[in-house]
C-alpha cells in the first residue's frame, strides 16, 4: 500500500468522522454507493430520505405510505393493475400506497372521505395510477410537491372522517326509525 492510498483512506476517516458517522451505517462499497444513489434520488425527487443507506437496493422506505421505487425487468417490479395498463420501463417512481383502503383514516372504512383524498393526492399528477389497489405514482417532476403536502392532506381528510360517520351513524337510525313506523 503506498502512501496516497493510506492518505485516502485517513480523507475518508475524517470525513466518516465529521459527516457520516450521524447516518449510524456500516460502511462498505455496496453500502456507500447505495446511500451517494439515495441521496442524489432525494435530491432529483425532492424529498427526504429517513436514513440513507439502511433500505433496499431498488427500494427506499420513506415512511408507512410511501416509498421510491426502481420499477423494471431487473427489479422484477410492476405495478399490479395500471389503470391505463402501461408499465414503467426502468423508472424510480415514488409510490403512495394504501393497501388497507379507507381503513387507513378509521377503522369504520370511511370510504367517502378516502376517496376525495386519494383523488386530491391523483391530481398532485401521477404518472401511473393502480385506483384498484390504491397506488400511486409519481415521478421526478411532481413527487417533491405530493411528498411534501402528504402530511397535510392526511390531516384534512383524518379531520373530515367524523363528518362522514355522524352522517352514516344519522342514516343508520333515520333506517331504523322508519322500520319502527
Amino acid at each position: 500500500m503506498n502512501m496516497s492510498t493510506v492518505d485516502a483512506y485517513k480523507k475518508i476517516l475524517q470525513l466518516v468522522d465529521d459527516e457520516i458517522d450521524n447516518h449510524s451505517i456500516l460502511l462498505n462499497r455496496a453500502t456507500i454507493k447505495r446511500v451517494i444513489e439515495e441521496m442524489t434520488l432525494a435530491e432529483e425527487f425532492g424529498i427526504k430520505i429517513p436514513s440513507p443507506g439502511n433500505n433496499y437496493p431498488g427500494w427506499i422506505k420513506l415512511n408507512e405510505w410511501m416509498a421510491l421505487g426502481k420499477y423494471s425487468e431487473d427489479e422484477n417490479r410492476h405495478i399490479s393493475w395500471p389503470d391505463d395498463g402501461r408499465q414503467p420501463d426502468n423508472e424510480w417512481l415514488l409510490q403512495i400506497s394504501f393497501p388497507s383502503g379507507a381503513y387507513m383514516l378509521h377503522w369504520d372504512y370511511p370510504s367517502v372521505t378516502f376517496e376525495k383524498m386519494f383523488q386530491e393526492l391523483k391530481e398532485f399528477g401521477t404518472k401511473y395510477c393502480d385506483s384498484n389497489n390504491h397506488n400511486l405514482y409519481f415521478d421526478a417532476s411532481n413527487a417533491g410537491a405530493v411528498f411534501n403536502a402528504f402530511d397535510g392532506v392526511l390531516k384534512k381528510y383524518r379531520g373530515m372522517v367524523d363528518v362522514e360517520l355522524k352522517e352514516k351513524r344519522k342514516e343508520e337510525l333515520q333506517r331504523e326509525l322508519d322500520a319502527l313506523n
